[in-house]
């Protein structure tokens, strides 16, 4: 539309006004391709060499941003048919991506379309997504509100990989009980079976007590003397009757 214009804003807000086809949207493009937007942004043709004049084979859009440190910052583009072009920042040629990171530091966010909306995308404001929105206009208003918000998210995973461990640790748990469960009836019979056996050692001891003092006080009364039994056959006695 245009051979040669310049637009000098002011610090506050301002509004292009005209008739159709005069070029207001003409602007918003090469203020969107200037600093490293792509066209789809624009919903208009997504080749660079179509944003160029008519009959022309090049042309160029540079944009001026006020700093008060570092004084005043250009980028600019260069648009080359068919659909080439090279991206200078204050003069030194550059990549589309460092154009982006460089106006990212002055929070120019051209792929917001809550701080960037082309005529051609007004539609995708309505189709973004209650979650979508809200990210928007937080990184649109405060990119730390936007910060603080995904770190909450990045939590709330952390979170839900911990739930899943405690999960996977109470199935673990649950099986484990379900194995004791299982082995009780076995250790009680074991446990009733060591009772039957020490319950019967004790028998034969106290059978074998109640013999040998049997046997002692038969010799105390008998008529005869009895011989002497050494205490080596008394424990013998008592080991053989243990062994049975």
């Amino acid at each position: 539309t245009y051979d040669d214009v310049v637009c000098t804003p002011g610090p506050y807000l301002n509004v292009i006004i005209g008739t159709n086809g005069a070029g207001k949207s003409t602007v918003i493009c090469g203020i969107c391709l200037a600093v490293g937007g792509s066209p789809k942004v624009l919903g208009r043709s997504e080749k660079m060499g179509d944003y160029i004049k008519h009959r022309r084979e090049q042309g160029y859009v540079e944009v001026f941003i006020a700093d008060s440190r570092k004084g005043v910052q250009r980028v600019k583009v260069l648009l080359q048919r068919p659909s080439s072009c090279t991206y200078f920042i204050n003069g030194s040629r550059t990549t589309q991506r460092a154009v982006r990171d460089f106006v990212a530091s002055y929070n120019i966010q051209i792929d917001n379309p809550c701080t960037f909306l082309a005529q051609d995308k007004v539609k995708s404001f309505s189709e973004q997504s209650p979650v979508e929105l809200l990210m928007n206009t937080e990184r649109a208003g405060n990119p730390a509100s936007l910060e603080r918000h995904e770190k909450l998210i990045e939590k709330k995973k952390h979170e839900s990989v911990h739930i899943e461990n405690a999960r996977e640790v109470q199935q673990r748990l649950q099986a484990i009980e379900g194995e004791i469960d299982a082995l009780m009836p076995r250790v009680h019979n074991y446990k009733k079976k060591e009772f039957m056996r020490t319950k019967i050692k004790l028998r034969r001891i106290r059978a074998t007590t109640d013999e040998l003092h049997s046997v002692t006080n038969t010799n105390l009364y008998a008529d005869k003397v009895t011989p002497y039994i050494p205490a080596e056959s008394v424990i013998a006695i008592m080991i053989s009757h243990l062994l049975i």
